[in-house]
């Protein structure tokens, strides 16, 4: 478990949405938000600013005068980016925005997120930046988080994750190095690095399921650099494609064995897209996950199971 060492600003909510790892929308517990503003805000609005002020062509001081117009706009209650936009008039002129181009430095300080709702327009809400902690500190506690669901794992895998700097990774590593154990993972090259607390435990698994239909962005696709363990580095980019969309995947005992999309309407169709022909027992017991899926996810029936030819 993590022992946390920050404190959360942020109005108490199930979760917050906002920018933070890789720089990519995520949800968060206010308290992880907190730990992930501290431990990778500053260097992810770096890059953000980096990327404004040469890709997009603003000045630093026109950049800073854009985010000082958006929390004073922000200061009436939440607003949707039209809404935003009518306010800020020099966003107008800004392009990309659908991306975040506007928004998305003052949610690496902590100081907007995007209000959760169901089908309705995003609105952003301003909001008070967590209490500072040592970024070193908040790094270590992120280290040992991630470790703690995603070990073992190495140095690159930890930047991959968190789209930090291999020079910030280094000295978060060794802050943490009293606390891990050196160890190797069978079928991968290299050691990897775990809690000690948790070797016991990793040296004697739980039994994996036999069928599993994995999400699209899954922890497990993206908690890694190297995706050897599961995926067919053959099968690669049709899990990893253009544009950054990563695929839901079907597992059979741990390894991929195609891609799925779900259609839901009145019920659900299930489109298949296998690596290889699959074997009709396989084939079974994905149509009984996906009946399971259906039923808990969706609150609707499962109609029909496609197999679509991979492209």
């Amino acid at each position: 478990g993590m022992t946390p060492r920050w404190h959360s600003r942020v109005e108490d909510s199930a979760a917050v949405k906002t920018w933070s790892l890789r720089r990519t929308l995520h949800a968060h517990t206010p308290a992880r938000c907190a730990l992930l503003i501290n431990a990778i805000g500053a260097e992810s609005d770096l890059r953000y600013r980096k990327w404004a002020t040469t890709f997009h062509e603003l000045t630093g001081r026109e950049l800073d005068s854009i985010q000082a117009d958006i929390v004073e706009a922000l200061r009436e209650g939440p607003l949707t980016r039209p809404e935003l936009h009518a306010r800020v008039t020099d966003l107008k002129h800004v392009p990309h925005t659908g991306w975040g181009i506007d928004v998305m430095g003052l949610a690496f300080q902590g100081r907007i997120r995007l209000q959760i709702s169901g089908s309705g327009p995003t609105r952003f809400v301003g909001c008070e930046a967590p209490s500072p902690v040592d970024p070193l500190v908040a790094k270590t506690d992120l280290l040992r988080a991630y470790l703690s669901a995603y070990g073992p794992g190495t140095y690159a895998d930890f930047a991959y994750w968190t789209g930090l700097a291999m020079s910030s990774v280094k000295p978060t590593f060794a802050a943490l190095m009293p606390e891990l154990a050196e160890v190797s993972v069978e079928g991968l090259t290299g050691d990897r690095w775990l809690l000690t607390s948790d070797v016991e435990e990793a040296q004697n698994p739980p039994q994996v399921a036999k069928i599993k239909l994995l999400a699209k962005f899954d922890p497990l696709s993206m908690g890694h650099k190297v995706k050897d363990l599961w995926l067919d580095p053959k099968m690669h980019d049709h899990v990893f494609r253009k544009a950054g969309q990563v695929e839901a995947v079907v597992l059979v005992r741990g390894r991929a064995v195609a891609t799925w999309r779900a259609e839901i309407g009145k019920s659900a169709v299930i489109k298949i897209e296998p690596f290889k022909p699959l074997s009709q027992a396989n084939l079974k017991a994905i149509e009984i996950e996906a009946r399971r899926m259906a039923k808990r996810l969706w609150q609707t029936p499962l109609s029909d199971i496609k197999i679509v030819p991979t492209p």
